[in-house]
């Protein structure tokens, strides 16, 4: 080996011990973040039915089943979902898929 291919030896391994750290920094976790929420597909048939009222994180919602046929990509689906949806904010505070999945906004 010359001296010639020695550097280029020794600039690469600097380059990815310089670089090692910067990788990992990437792989860290996402804590804090906003983000657009988009819906895609067309909603054909939609049926609502009121289920009460609620507190959700401290507000008042009105509790919502909702049943849906979606068509994503030529793919026809009949989902469920119980919605909780307070008039202050326009997402709801809470969803429940079925058979049980939930989300909720807290810490708002």
């Amino acid at each position: 080996m010359n001296i010639f291919d020695l550097r280029k030896l020794g600039v690469a391994v600097l380059a990815v011990l310089l670089l090692s750290p910067a990788a990992t920094g990437f792989a860290q976790k996402v804590t804090e973040y906003t983000a657009d929420q988009v819906t895609m597909g067309n909603v054909k048939n939609r049926k609502e039915s009121t289920l009460g009222e609620e507190t959700v994180s401290g507000y008042r919602c009105s509790k919502k089943e909702i049943e849906a046929e979606i068509e994503v990509m030529g793919f026809k689906n009949t989902s469920r979902s119980a919605v909780w949806q307070s008039p202050k904010f326009d997402p709801p505070l809470r969803t429940r898929s079925y058979p049980g999945q939930v989300t909720e906004l807290r810490n708002i």
